[in-house]
């Protein structure tokens, strides 16, 4: 594999994985080492349930939610890395999957665009946060050392991120209070 895409795989797949970190999400293993890209093993709650049976509650939306806002993250972090849009090919399985989830929640097309826009950007925004990006960079740049990673491992990376951005913020709070006092 080419440096550059593997290094785009490593940002696509710890996005995933920091974002169903982030969200509650439980995975078992993170991995770059297939020859078509990269993988993560999420052990899903949505998909377990039968919304076509049973009726859409609570607890399969946030289930829903949760598993298609991890499955939108791999394109959206491999995006903001690269600085534009991956090609379609990059993240077609990710789209086929969350398209699938999205279609046994709603039944109606247009329903179903504006509930994918309002997850994509709620994504966008988890992966914007400083602290979760951080985490999305140490977790890659441990994918590329060590090619997969167990869930233990991965979430240690991204916990230990986490924190160490967590330092950034407090600092970053007391200058905009500070910033305020002096206006």
């Amino acid at each position: 594999m080419v440096l550059q895409h593997r290094w785009n795989v490593a940002y696509h797949e710890a996005g995933h994985a920091v974002v169903a970190r982030v969200l509650k999400c439980s995975f078992t293993a993170v991995s770059i080492e297939f020859e078509d890209g990269g993988c993560v093993w999420m052990r899903s709650q949505f998909r377990r349930m039968r919304p076509d049976i049973a009726p859409v509650t609570l607890q399969l939306r946030d289930a829903f939610e949760r598993e298609f806002m991890a499955c939108c993250a791999g394109r959206l972090a491999q995006e903001r890395f690269m600085g534009h849009p991956p090609e379609g090919f990059e993240y077609e399985h990710d789209a086929t999957v969350a398209e699938e989830m999205l279609q046994r929640v709603c039944s109606r097309s247009a329903e179903r665009r504006a509930y994918h826009r309002y997850l994509v950007e709620r994504t966008r925004s988890e992966l914007s946060f400083p602290p979760h990006w951080n985490a999305v960079h140490a977790l890659a740049e441990k994918l590329m050392q060590h090619g997969v990673l167990r869930a233990r491992a991965a979430v240690r990376t991204i916990d230990a991120a986490v924190m160490a951005d967590d330092a950034w913020r407090r600092g970053r709070r007391r200058r905009l209070a500070t910033a305020e006092v002096r206006t």
